[in-house]
């Protein structure tokens, strides 16, 4: 699967919390972020009739 950057704005509390919880995790907030963009389109996919396989 290829990658893409993107670029957004983000609150500052936001940005603390995803940094705080990406050094807990001891990974990159992009990881945080990719796997948050993951379990949101798989519930909006659920929620709008289509499978739960998670694959985006």
């Amino acid at each position: 699967m290829s990658q893409e950057k993107i670029t957004f704005r983000i609150d500052s509390d936001r940005k603390a919390a995803l940094d705080a919880i990406a050094a807990g995790m001891k990974r990159d907030p992009s990881y945080v972020l990719n796997e948050a963009v993951a379990a949101y389109l798989k519930d909006v996919s659920v929620a709008n009739g289509g499978d739960s396989k998670g694959d985006c």
